[in-house]
Protein backbone atom coordinates (compact mmCIF):
# COMPACT_ATOMS: atom_id res chain seq x y z
CA UNK A 1 0.00 0.00 0.00
CA UNK A 2 0.85 3.58 -0.55
CA UNK A 3 2.36 5.61 2.27
CA UNK A 4 2.32 9.14 2.77
CA UNK A 5 4.02 11.38 5.68
CA UNK A 6 5.90 14.66 6.02
CA UNK A 7 9.52 13.97 6.51
CA UNK A 8 12.19 16.12 7.78
CA UNK A 9 14.93 17.28 4.85
CA UNK A 10 17.23 15.70 7.56
CA UNK A 11 15.50 12.66 6.90
CA UNK A 12 15.55 13.16 3.03
CA UNK A 13 19.25 13.05 3.49
CA UNK A 14 20.41 10.19 5.88
CA UNK A 15 18.70 6.27 5.88
CA UNK A 16 16.69 5.73 9.19
CA UNK A 17 17.27 2.07 8.71
CA UNK A 18 20.87 2.24 9.54
CA UNK A 19 23.21 2.44 12.39
CA UNK A 20 23.73 6.46 14.10
CA UNK A 21 27.03 5.57 14.33
CA UNK A 22 28.06 4.51 10.09
CA UNK A 23 24.58 6.32 9.01
CA UNK A 24 24.02 5.61 5.09
CA UNK A 25 23.28 8.52 2.97
CA UNK A 26 20.12 7.87 0.87
CA UNK A 27 20.69 7.31 -3.01
CA UNK A 28 17.94 8.58 -5.60
CA UNK A 29 17.68 7.39 -8.79
CA UNK A 30 16.67 9.63 -11.64
CA UNK A 31 15.39 7.24 -14.14
CA UNK A 32 16.29 7.24 -17.98
CA UNK A 33 12.77 8.27 -19.25
CA UNK A 34 12.71 11.88 -17.73
CA UNK A 35 14.26 14.87 -18.98
CA UNK A 36 17.35 16.08 -16.68
CA UNK A 37 17.83 19.44 -14.67
CA UNK A 38 16.22 22.15 -15.73
CA UNK A 39 15.35 24.92 -13.15
CA UNK A 40 16.51 28.36 -13.83
CA UNK A 41 17.12 31.37 -11.89
CA UNK A 42 13.40 31.99 -11.28
CA UNK A 43 12.56 29.01 -9.31
CA UNK A 44 16.30 28.46 -7.60
CA UNK A 45 15.53 32.35 -6.34
CA UNK A 46 12.36 31.57 -5.01
CA UNK A 47 12.97 27.89 -3.42
CA UNK A 48 15.96 30.02 -1.50
CA UNK A 49 13.61 32.88 -0.66
CA UNK A 50 10.77 30.44 0.77
CA UNK A 51 12.99 29.14 3.36
CA UNK A 52 14.55 32.54 4.16
CA UNK A 53 11.34 33.79 4.63
CA UNK A 54 10.22 30.84 6.72
CA UNK A 55 13.32 30.89 8.93
CA UNK A 56 12.49 34.81 9.99
CA UNK A 57 9.19 34.23 10.60
CA UNK A 58 7.58 32.50 13.61
CA UNK A 59 6.38 29.66 11.80
CA UNK A 60 7.57 26.35 13.47
CA UNK A 61 7.24 24.01 10.31
CA UNK A 62 7.31 25.00 6.58
CA UNK A 63 6.36 22.11 3.45
CA UNK A 64 7.67 21.63 0.27
CA UNK A 65 5.83 20.23 -2.81
CA UNK A 66 5.61 16.29 -2.68
CA UNK A 67 8.19 13.96 -3.84
CA UNK A 68 7.13 11.34 -5.45
CA UNK A 69 9.15 7.65 -4.87
CA UNK A 70 9.31 3.94 -5.75
CA UNK A 71 11.24 1.88 -3.23
CA UNK A 72 14.10 -0.58 -4.96
CA UNK A 73 16.90 -2.14 -3.99
CA UNK A 74 20.32 -1.47 -6.05
CA UNK A 75 22.90 -4.38 -6.68
CA UNK A 76 24.22 -4.89 -3.02
CA UNK A 77 21.27 -4.67 -1.52
CA UNK A 78 21.30 -1.26 -0.47
CA UNK A 79 18.37 1.08 -0.35
CA UNK A 80 17.62 3.17 -3.10
CA UNK A 81 14.82 5.32 -4.09
CA UNK A 82 13.14 5.93 -7.82
CA UNK A 83 12.03 9.53 -8.16
CA UNK A 84 8.77 9.81 -10.18
CA UNK A 85 8.31 13.17 -9.32
CA UNK A 86 10.61 15.43 -7.47
CA UNK A 87 13.86 15.43 -9.10
CA UNK A 88 14.34 19.56 -9.82
CA UNK A 89 13.88 19.93 -6.15
CA UNK A 90 16.10 17.27 -5.14
CA UNK A 91 18.82 18.33 -7.66
CA UNK A 92 18.45 22.24 -6.18
CA UNK A 93 18.29 20.86 -2.28
CA UNK A 94 21.66 18.91 -3.36
CA UNK A 95 23.18 22.43 -4.38
CA UNK A 96 22.50 24.17 -1.89
CA UNK A 97 23.94 21.46 0.63
CA UNK A 98 27.13 21.87 -1.31
CA UNK A 99 27.18 25.64 -0.70
CA UNK A 100 26.58 24.74 2.97
CA UNK A 101 29.31 22.23 3.18
CA UNK A 102 27.32 19.71 4.74
CA UNK A 103 26.45 15.80 4.45
CA UNK A 104 23.89 15.44 0.97
CA UNK A 105 22.65 12.29 0.09
CA UNK A 106 23.42 10.58 -3.72
CA UNK A 107 21.75 11.53 -7.13
CA UNK A 108 22.03 8.68 -9.41
CA UNK A 109 21.41 9.61 -13.16
CA UNK A 110 20.28 6.20 -15.21
CA UNK A 111 22.10 5.82 -18.40
CA UNK A 112 23.77 9.57 -17.61
CA UNK A 113 27.01 9.34 -16.26
CA UNK A 114 28.39 12.16 -16.97
CA UNK A 115 25.99 14.24 -15.22
CA UNK A 116 26.64 12.29 -11.90
CA UNK A 117 30.09 12.28 -12.19
CA UNK A 118 29.91 16.81 -12.66
CA UNK A 119 27.00 17.07 -10.10
CA UNK A 120 29.10 15.74 -7.06
CA UNK A 121 32.08 17.93 -8.44
CA UNK A 122 30.04 20.62 -8.80
CA UNK A 123 31.75 23.87 -7.69
CA UNK A 124 32.56 27.42 -9.23
CA UNK A 125 36.19 26.38 -11.53
CA UNK A 126 34.35 23.61 -13.79
CA UNK A 127 31.17 25.61 -14.65
CA UNK A 128 30.52 24.07 -18.34
CA UNK A 129 27.55 24.62 -21.20
CA UNK A 130 28.40 20.87 -22.96
CA UNK A 131 25.34 19.79 -22.55
CA UNK A 132 21.60 20.99 -21.11
CA UNK A 133 22.27 19.09 -17.55
CA UNK A 134 25.62 21.07 -17.08
CA UNK A 135 23.96 24.55 -18.63
CA UNK A 136 21.45 24.30 -15.82
CA UNK A 137 23.33 22.85 -12.61
CA UNK A 138 26.40 25.53 -13.75
CA UNK A 139 23.79 28.03 -13.58
CA UNK A 140 22.11 26.85 -10.18
CA UNK A 141 25.70 26.70 -8.48
CA UNK A 142 26.64 30.37 -9.30
CA UNK A 143 23.05 31.81 -8.16
CA UNK A 144 23.02 29.99 -5.21
CA UNK A 145 26.77 30.82 -4.39
CA UNK A 146 25.42 34.50 -5.15
CA UNK A 147 22.56 34.43 -2.79
CA UNK A 148 24.29 33.38 0.13
CA UNK A 149 27.23 35.22 -0.36
CA UNK A 150 24.80 38.42 0.06
CA UNK A 151 22.87 36.98 3.03
CA UNK A 152 26.52 36.33 4.64
CA UNK A 153 27.60 39.51 4.65
CA UNK A 154 26.38 41.19 7.75
CA UNK A 155 25.53 37.31 8.87
CA UNK A 156 28.35 35.18 9.70
CA UNK A 157 26.21 33.03 11.79
CA UNK A 158 23.86 32.70 8.22
CA UNK A 159 24.87 29.59 7.17
CA UNK A 160 24.45 27.72 10.35
CA UNK A 161 21.36 28.94 11.25
CA UNK A 162 20.44 27.68 7.54
CA UNK A 163 21.21 24.41 7.61
CA UNK A 164 19.41 23.99 10.99
CA UNK A 165 16.49 25.67 9.96
CA UNK A 166 16.46 23.43 6.79
CA UNK A 167 17.34 20.16 7.88
CA UNK A 168 15.18 20.40 11.27
CA UNK A 169 12.16 22.74 10.21
CA UNK A 170 11.38 22.42 6.60
CA UNK A 171 9.92 19.08 5.52
CA UNK A 172 8.58 17.77 1.75
CA UNK A 173 5.51 15.69 1.60
CA UNK A 174 7.01 11.93 1.00
CA UNK A 175 4.78 10.18 -1.66
CA UNK A 176 5.94 6.29 -1.45
CA UNK A 177 4.55 4.24 -4.31
CA UNK A 178 4.44 0.57 -2.34
CA UNK A 179 2.60 -0.99 -5.18
CA UNK A 180 4.19 0.32 -8.07
CA UNK A 181 6.95 -1.64 -6.49
CA UNK A 182 5.13 -5.40 -5.74
CA UNK A 183 4.56 -5.71 -9.39
CA UNK A 184 6.75 -8.40 -10.28
CA UNK A 185 6.54 -7.81 -13.93
CA UNK A 186 9.69 -5.62 -15.30
CA UNK A 187 7.65 -4.16 -18.16
CA UNK A 188 4.25 -4.24 -16.39
CA UNK A 189 6.20 -2.03 -13.57
CA UNK A 190 8.35 0.18 -15.79
CA UNK A 191 5.41 1.20 -17.72
CA UNK A 192 3.34 2.06 -15.00
CA UNK A 193 6.02 3.74 -13.65
CA UNK A 194 6.19 6.18 -17.03
CA UNK A 195 2.28 6.07 -16.82
CA UNK A 196 2.31 8.12 -13.46
CA UNK A 197 5.70 10.28 -14.51
CA UNK A 198 3.43 11.64 -17.31
CA UNK A 199 0.34 11.76 -15.76
CA UNK A 200 2.77 14.02 -13.09
CA UNK A 201 4.89 15.78 -15.39
CA UNK A 202 3.81 15.86 -19.18
CA UNK A 203 0.18 16.41 -18.18
CA UNK A 204 1.42 18.94 -15.50
CA UNK A 205 -0.93 17.78 -13.24
CA UNK A 206 0.28 18.06 -9.70
CA UNK A 207 -0.62 15.89 -6.96
CA UNK A 208 -4.01 17.70 -5.23
CA UNK A 209 -4.93 17.56 -1.86
CA UNK A 210 -7.48 15.43 -2.35
CA UNK A 211 -5.08 12.57 -3.94
CA UNK A 212 -2.81 12.61 -0.31
CA UNK A 213 -5.36 12.71 1.51
CA UNK A 214 -6.63 9.81 0.16
CA UNK A 215 -3.53 8.29 -0.37
CA UNK A 216 -3.06 9.05 3.95
CA UNK A 217 -6.69 7.51 5.07
CA UNK A 218 -6.19 4.64 3.10
CA UNK A 219 -2.92 3.69 4.50
CA UNK A 220 -3.98 4.48 7.90
CA UNK A 221 -7.34 2.93 8.27
CA UNK A 222 -6.14 -0.60 7.53
CA UNK A 223 -3.76 -0.84 10.97
CA UNK A 224 -4.38 -3.80 12.74
CA UNK A 225 -6.29 -5.93 10.12
CA UNK A 226 -5.08 -8.49 8.33
CA UNK A 227 -4.69 -8.41 4.17
CA UNK A 228 -8.07 -9.75 3.43
CA UNK A 229 -9.47 -7.58 6.61
CA UNK A 230 -7.29 -4.43 4.74
CA UNK A 231 -8.28 -4.93 1.24
CA UNK A 232 -12.31 -5.13 2.01
CA UNK A 233 -11.79 -2.11 4.28
CA UNK A 234 -10.05 0.30 1.61
CA UNK A 235 -12.05 -0.70 -1.15
CA UNK A 236 -15.12 0.29 0.64
CA UNK A 237 -13.70 3.99 1.54
CA UNK A 238 -12.80 3.72 -2.41
CA UNK A 239 -16.28 2.92 -3.62
CA UNK A 240 -17.56 5.57 -0.83
CA UNK A 241 -15.29 8.34 -2.35
CA UNK A 242 -16.43 7.41 -6.03
CA UNK A 243 -20.12 7.55 -4.86
CA UNK A 244 -19.56 10.72 -3.34
CA UNK A 245 -17.05 11.88 -6.42
CA UNK A 246 -19.88 10.75 -9.12
CA UNK A 247 -23.25 12.85 -7.31
CA UNK A 248 -21.13 16.53 -6.64
CA UNK A 249 -20.20 15.93 -10.69
CA UNK A 250 -23.88 16.75 -11.12
CA UNK A 251 -23.60 20.05 -12.37
CA UNK A 252 -27.32 21.03 -10.50
CA UNK A 253 -25.60 20.01 -7.44
CA UNK A 254 -22.28 21.42 -8.16
CA UNK A 255 -23.29 25.07 -9.42
CA UNK A 256 -25.96 24.78 -6.32
CA UNK A 257 -22.87 25.04 -3.78
CA UNK A 258 -20.51 26.42 -5.96
CA UNK A 259 -19.22 29.68 -7.63
CA UNK A 260 -16.19 27.99 -9.76
CA UNK A 261 -15.80 25.88 -12.42
CA UNK A 262 -16.71 22.36 -12.58
CA UNK A 263 -14.37 21.31 -15.55
CA UNK A 264 -11.52 22.94 -13.72
CA UNK A 265 -12.07 20.80 -10.45
CA UNK A 266 -10.01 17.54 -10.23
CA UNK A 267 -11.42 16.29 -7.55
CA UNK A 268 -14.66 17.43 -6.46
CA UNK A 269 -14.44 15.33 -2.67
CA UNK A 270 -11.88 18.04 -1.97
CA UNK A 271 -14.65 20.71 -1.64
CA UNK A 272 -15.71 18.70 1.49
CA UNK A 273 -12.32 18.36 3.04
CA UNK A 274 -11.76 22.10 2.65
CA UNK A 275 -15.19 22.61 5.06
CA UNK A 276 -13.91 20.32 7.38
CA UNK A 277 -10.49 21.90 7.32
CA UNK A 278 -11.20 25.93 7.18
CA UNK A 279 -7.76 26.21 5.99
CA UNK A 280 -6.05 28.72 4.35
CA UNK A 281 -5.75 28.86 0.23
CA UNK A 282 -2.53 27.82 0.53
CA UNK A 283 -0.81 25.16 -1.45
CA UNK A 284 -1.54 21.78 0.26
CA UNK A 285 -2.91 23.73 3.18
CA UNK A 286 -5.89 21.00 3.08
CA UNK A 287 -3.40 18.09 3.52
CA UNK A 288 -1.47 19.44 6.20
CA UNK A 289 -4.57 19.89 8.32
CA UNK A 290 -5.78 16.48 7.70
CA UNK A 291 -2.11 15.26 8.43
CA UNK A 292 -1.88 17.22 11.69
CA UNK A 293 -5.08 16.22 13.26
CA UNK A 294 -4.12 12.39 12.61
CA UNK A 295 -0.85 12.29 13.34
CA UNK A 296 -0.58 10.28 17.26
CA UNK A 297 1.51 8.83 19.70
CA UNK A 298 0.73 5.32 18.59
CA UNK A 299 -1.23 3.67 15.14
CA UNK A 300 -3.79 2.62 17.07
CA UNK A 301 -4.44 6.45 17.68
CA UNK A 302 -3.99 7.59 13.79
CA UNK A 303 -6.11 4.88 12.56
CA UNK A 304 -9.15 5.90 15.04
CA UNK A 305 -8.54 9.88 13.85
CA UNK A 306 -8.00 8.85 10.06
CA UNK A 307 -11.63 6.81 10.51
CA UNK A 308 -13.19 10.02 12.52
CA UNK A 309 -12.22 12.42 9.76
CA UNK A 310 -13.43 10.16 6.98
CA UNK A 311 -16.85 9.26 9.01
CA UNK A 312 -17.14 13.63 9.13
CA UNK A 313 -16.17 13.55 5.44
CA UNK A 314 -19.15 11.12 4.53
CA UNK A 315 -21.98 13.41 7.08
CA UNK A 316 -21.30 16.36 5.19
CA UNK A 317 -21.54 15.08 2.22
CA UNK A 318 -25.32 13.92 3.67
CA UNK A 319 -25.40 17.04 4.72
CA UNK A 320 -25.24 18.83 1.33
CA UNK A 321 -26.84 15.94 -0.55
CA UNK A 322 -30.15 16.47 1.81
CA UNK A 323 -30.11 20.38 1.23
CA UNK A 324 -29.82 19.69 -2.13
CA UNK A 325 -32.94 17.66 -2.79
CA UNK A 326 -35.08 19.37 -0.30
CA UNK A 327 -36.75 22.24 -2.51
CA UNK A 328 -37.01 24.72 0.17
CA UNK A 329 -33.36 24.70 1.17
CA UNK A 330 -32.54 24.28 -2.50
CA UNK A 331 -33.88 27.57 -3.32
CA UNK A 332 -33.40 29.93 -0.04
CA UNK A 333 -29.83 28.37 0.76
CA UNK A 334 -28.97 28.93 -3.45
CA UNK A 335 -29.56 32.40 -3.02
CA UNK A 336 -27.65 33.07 -0.74
CA UNK A 337 -25.02 31.24 -1.72
CA UNK A 338 -25.25 33.36 -5.17
CA UNK A 339 -24.91 36.26 -3.16
CA UNK A 340 -21.81 35.86 -1.11
CA UNK A 341 -18.16 35.62 -2.54
CA UNK A 342 -16.87 32.93 -0.65
CA UNK A 343 -18.95 29.56 -1.42
CA UNK A 344 -16.88 28.11 1.31
CA UNK A 345 -17.08 29.99 3.82
CA UNK A 346 -20.65 30.21 3.49
CA UNK A 347 -21.31 26.93 2.92
CA UNK A 348 -19.62 26.39 6.08
CA UNK A 349 -21.43 28.48 8.01
CA UNK A 350 -24.41 27.19 6.81
CA UNK A 351 -22.76 23.64 8.18
CA UNK A 352 -22.13 25.08 11.96
CA UNK A 353 -26.17 26.43 11.79
CA UNK A 354 -27.54 23.02 11.14
CA UNK A 355 -26.92 21.74 14.41
CA UNK A 356 -30.76 21.91 15.30
CA UNK A 357 -33.33 19.94 14.10
CA UNK A 358 -34.67 20.32 10.73
CA UNK A 359 -37.34 22.56 11.20
CA UNK A 360 -35.20 25.29 12.76
CA UNK A 361 -32.75 25.05 10.23
CA UNK A 362 -35.47 25.50 7.24
CA UNK A 363 -36.17 28.94 8.91
CA UNK A 364 -32.75 29.97 9.47
CA UNK A 365 -32.40 29.57 5.91
CA UNK A 366 -35.27 31.95 5.59
CA UNK A 367 -34.14 34.32 8.07
CA UNK A 368 -31.02 34.54 6.10
CA UNK A 369 -33.01 35.50 2.82
CA UNK A 370 -35.35 38.33 4.57
CA UNK A 371 -31.89 39.54 5.82
CA UNK A 372 -30.30 39.72 2.60
CA UNK A 373 -33.19 42.26 1.43
CA UNK A 374 -33.47 44.13 4.34
CA UNK A 375 -30.59 46.56 2.78
CA UNK A 376 -32.89 47.44 0.10
CA UNK A 377 -35.16 50.45 0.71
CA UNK A 378 -37.66 50.77 -1.84
CA UNK A 379 -38.19 54.43 -1.31
CA UNK A 380 -34.93 55.24 -2.74
CA UNK A 381 -34.01 52.74 -5.38
CA UNK A 382 -34.57 53.43 -9.16
CA UNK A 383 -33.51 51.29 -12.14
CA UNK A 384 -30.82 53.59 -13.09
CA UNK A 385 -28.77 53.99 -9.77
CA UNK A 386 -29.36 50.50 -7.93
CA UNK A 387 -29.46 47.90 -10.40
CA UNK A 388 -27.34 45.66 -8.10
CA UNK A 389 -30.47 45.84 -5.84
CA UNK A 390 -32.90 45.49 -8.70
CA UNK A 391 -31.11 42.58 -9.88
CA UNK A 392 -31.05 40.82 -6.50
CA UNK A 393 -35.34 41.12 -6.38
CA UNK A 394 -35.50 39.99 -9.37
CA UNK A 395 -33.31 36.88 -9.10
CA UNK A 396 -35.17 36.73 -5.98
CA UNK A 397 -38.60 36.93 -7.41
CA UNK A 398 -37.67 34.59 -10.06
CA UNK A 399 -36.49 31.95 -7.56
CA UNK A 400 -39.76 32.10 -5.32
CA UNK A 401 -41.84 31.96 -8.14
CA UNK A 402 -40.02 28.51 -9.87
CA UNK A 403 -39.58 27.36 -5.82
CA UNK A 404 -43.10 27.66 -6.01
CA UNK A 405 -44.11 25.74 -9.17
CA UNK A 406 -41.35 23.38 -8.03
CA UNK A 407 -43.76 22.22 -5.11
CA UNK A 408 -46.36 21.03 -7.92
CA UNK A 409 -43.90 18.85 -9.51
CA UNK A 410 -42.16 21.05 -12.31
CA UNK A 411 -38.28 21.83 -12.84
CA UNK A 412 -36.50 23.82 -9.94
CA UNK A 413 -34.53 27.43 -10.14
CA UNK A 414 -31.19 26.40 -12.21
CA UNK A 415 -28.12 27.89 -10.25
CA UNK A 416 -26.58 25.67 -12.81
CA UNK A 417 -27.15 28.39 -15.64
CA UNK A 418 -26.57 31.17 -13.58
CA UNK A 419 -23.87 30.67 -12.39
CA UNK A 420 -22.20 29.27 -15.96
CA UNK A 421 -23.20 32.43 -17.53
CA UNK A 422 -21.02 34.49 -14.61
CA UNK A 423 -18.10 32.21 -14.69
CA UNK A 424 -17.76 32.04 -18.10
CA UNK A 425 -17.05 35.86 -18.03
CA UNK A 426 -20.51 37.02 -18.87
CA UNK A 427 -23.30 38.75 -16.33
CA UNK A 428 -27.64 38.18 -16.57
CA UNK A 429 -28.64 41.59 -17.00
CA UNK A 430 -31.64 42.64 -15.33
CA UNK A 431 -33.65 41.75 -18.61
CA UNK A 432 -32.68 38.78 -18.68
CA UNK A 433 -33.17 37.90 -15.32
CA UNK A 434 -36.90 39.31 -15.52
CA UNK A 435 -37.72 39.26 -19.35
CA UNK A 436 -41.35 38.84 -19.63
CA UNK A 437 -41.64 42.50 -18.34
CA UNK A 438 -39.21 44.21 -20.32
CA UNK A 439 -41.14 46.70 -21.64
CA UNK A 440 -43.22 47.51 -18.52
CA UNK A 441 -40.09 47.95 -16.42
CA UNK A 442 -38.64 51.01 -18.56
CA UNK A 443 -41.34 53.13 -16.83
CA UNK A 444 -39.85 53.93 -13.05
CA UNK A 445 -43.79 53.86 -11.79
CA UNK A 446 -43.61 49.82 -12.81
CA UNK A 447 -40.81 49.29 -11.34
CA UNK A 448 -41.99 50.86 -8.11
CA UNK A 449 -45.17 48.87 -8.51
CA UNK A 450 -43.46 44.97 -9.11
CA UNK A 451 -40.71 46.02 -6.34
CA UNK A 452 -43.56 46.78 -3.87
CA UNK A 453 -45.50 43.46 -4.81
CA UNK A 454 -41.70 41.56 -4.33
CA UNK A 455 -40.80 42.89 -1.57
CA UNK A 456 -44.29 41.97 0.16
CA UNK A 457 -43.81 38.91 -0.95
CA UNK A 458 -40.71 38.28 0.66
CA UNK A 459 -42.14 39.38 3.75
CA UNK A 460 -44.41 36.64 3.81
CA UNK A 461 -42.01 33.92 3.07
CA UNK A 462 -42.34 32.48 6.33
CA UNK A 463 -46.03 32.56 6.05
CA UNK A 464 -46.48 30.35 2.92
CA UNK A 465 -43.07 28.26 3.72
CA UNK A 466 -45.00 27.02 6.96
CA UNK A 467 -48.53 26.62 5.95
CA UNK A 468 -48.64 23.68 5.72
CA UNK A 469 -47.88 22.06 9.27
CA UNK A 470 -47.08 18.44 7.72
CA UNK A 471 -44.22 19.58 5.39
CA UNK A 472 -42.40 20.03 8.72
CA UNK A 473 -43.51 17.12 10.15
CA UNK A 474 -42.25 14.86 7.17
CA UNK A 475 -38.38 16.26 8.39
CA UNK A 476 -38.67 16.48 12.45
Amino acid sequence: MNKIELKPIGKVILNETTPQRTPRLEHYLIPYYQRGYRWDEENVKALLDDIYNFMKSDEKKYCLQPIVVVPGNDENGHNIWEVIDGQQRLTTLYIIFKHLNKPKYEIIFEKRGKSNDFLTSLSEDNYSDENPDFHFMSEAYKITKEWFEEKTKNDVGFIDDFNSTLTKRVEIIWYQIEELADIANDEERENKKIDVFNRLNIGKIALTDAELIRALLLSKIKYGLNEREAILRQSEMSAEWHRMEQELRNEEFWYFLNNTSLEETSSTVEFIFKLISSNSPKRYSTYLWFEKEIKADNLDEEKINAQRLWNTTKEYFSKLKYWFNDNSLYHHLGFKFILENNPLKTVRTCIDNSQCSKSEFKQWAIDQVIEKMKGIDLDRINYDEHKPQVKQVFMLHNILSVMNTAQKGSSRFSFEQYKKVEIEGGSWSIEHIHAQQTKEMKEERAIRKWLEETYNAVKNIKDSDFENEDILNEYD
